[in-house]
């Protein structure tokens, strides 16, 4: 029997030097730290651009994927309002009940700049801020 061999890698993409900002010292260096260990590729970086299978980052550089999860911060940020999909309120990127960014095939979106589009009948829930 052929063994099956599936190459992967994962890459976490953050803005700020560090991952959990908000949180202190000791729980971002264990996270850190366990996402190493686990094979998760820490990178820093704003995106400019989402290409299929390609993001560009502003530095220049770029990053294949073949599935694309994209989570921002609290409220959509102005790249996400810029981009050119269907919207949803407060310029959220539109899903369906699979969390799939509609009208982009193979990108699912989550977080806080995703957001159902009326026509799903869902609710979009109201943005929880850290306190």
């Amino acid at each position: 029997m052929k063994e099956l061999t599936i190459d992967f890698s994962y890459f976490f993409l953050e803005q700020v030097n560090e991952i959990l900002s908000s949180f202190d010292i000791g729980l971002r260096q264990y996270a850190t730290n366990h996402l190493a260990k686990c094979g998760v590729h820490l990178k820093k970086g704003v995106v400019k651009e989402v290409h299929p299978k390609k993001i560009f980052l502003s530095d220049g550089t770029d990053a294949p994927y073949g599935l694309l999860v994209w989570s921002t911060g609290v409220g959509s940020s102005d790249f996400v309002k810029s981009l050119n999909l269907p919207k949803s309120q407060g310029g959220r990127i539109g899903i369906d009940e699979w969390m799939r960014a509609l009208s982009v095939e193979d990108v699912f979106t989550l977080g806080d700049c995703a957001g159902f589009l009326e026509k799903t009948g869902k609710q979009v829930l109201h943005v929880l801020g850290q306190i």
